[in-house]
């Protein structure tokens, strides 16, 4: 990396990316879930999610660059996780607490990747613009759309 620009790109492509995966794994735990509370709190989770990769999308063309094209590790392994669990394909109790578990560390990570952007270097000396489009953290309990998270950390 050369620039702040590139960092901050480097760090919201990271994020993107760890979004997008969710899109795709949340309806799977969604149909694995054995309670309907549950299984209504992925779904709700999942239109958050959609949201924040809108917002994600909308900071790549304000600074009027692209994602780069890199795969979150992190959340590729916490998914993976995740699809172990729902493989092993138990209809019960102990697997809706093993879905809570498995969402309660890529929440984890979401916050800490909202942190990350959002106080980093990049943010401090490229400016608070971006900021400005990802609104309220998705993880926090403060916002009107975290109902789901905020669902989700409860069970």
């Amino acid at each position: 990396m050369e620039s702040l620009q590139e960092l901050l790109v480097e760090e919201l492509s990271d994020l993107l990316s760890a979004e997008n995966q969710l899109v795709k794994a949340l309806p799977k735990m969604a149909k694995a879930a054995e309670a309907k509370s549950l299984r209504a709190a992925f779904e709700d989770h999942l239109s958050v999610t959609k949201e924040q990769v809108s917002r994600l999308e909308r900071v790549f063309e304000e600074l009027e660059t692209k994602a780069k094209r890199k795969k979150c590790k992190a959340m590729e392994g916490l998914i993976e996780e995740g699809s172990e669990i729902i493989e092993k394909g138990d209809a019960s109790a102990l697997k809706d607490a093993a879905l809570i578990g498995a969402a309660q560390k890529v929440e984890h990570l979401c916050s800490h990747f909202d942190i990350r952007v959002r106080h980093g270097p990049a943010i401090r000396l490229t400016g608070s613009f971006c900021l400005a489009l990802l609104g309220q953290p998705h993880w926090s309990c403060d916002s009107k759309d975290d109902r789901s998270e905020a669902g989700l950390m409860r069970f």
